[in-house]
C-alpha cells in the first residue's frame, strides 16, 4: 500500500516560526525579501495561532524525524517527498501571506510505501550486511 500525506512544514510553518519581510535596494530598484526565522523545533509549545482566541493553546508541532519514524516503525519506507512553494503569480498584498514566500515551502508531503512483513525483514537483513 501507499500512504501520501501533507503536513505543515515542521521547519518553516510552526508556532515558533517568524515570517519576515525586508525591503532593500538592489540595482537601483526596491526589492522585497521574504524569509522565515525559526527559533524552536523539537518541543511542543503553546501559541495563539490567529488573533482573537480566548487563551493560548498547545500546538503539537513535531520534528520531521518523529513523524517519519512512526511510519518506519509500522513498516513503511519513504518513496518520495515534495515541498511545494507558491508561484510568483499568486503573490498578494498581505506581505505575510504564504503566497508571497516563493522560496520557502509551507507544506511537506511525504510519500510512504508499505512493505509486507516478509519483504521488510529481507530488506532489513540486506541493509545490515552493507
Amino acid at each position: 500500500g501507499r500512504f501520501v500525506f501533507s503536513v505543515p512544514h515542521p521547519c518553516f510553518n510552526a508556532v515558533s516560526s517568524q515570517k519576515t519581510v525586508e525591503q532593500m535596494e538592489l540595482d537601483g530598484q526596491l526589492d522585497r525579501k521574504h524569509s522565515v526565522k525559526m527559533s524552536e523545533y523539537i518541543n511542543s509549545i503553546t501559541g495563539i495561532g490567529i488573533e482573537g482566541p480566548p487563551r493560548p493553546h498547545y500546538y503539537f508541532d513535531r520534528p520531521f524525524s518523529q513523524t517519519l519514524n512512526t511510519f518506519f516503525d509500522a513498516g513503511f519506507l519513504l518513496d518520495g517527498i515534495a515541498e511545494p512553494v507558491a508561484d510568483q503569480e499568486d503573490a498578494t498584498s498581505n506581505p505575510f501571506s504564504w503566497a508571497n514566500y516563493t522560496e520557502v515551502p509551507s507544506q511537506l508531503t511525504p510519500d510512504c510505501v508499505w512493505l509486507t512483513c516478509d519483504c521488510y525483514n529481507r530488506l532489513k537483513r540486506a541493509i545490515a550486511h552493507i
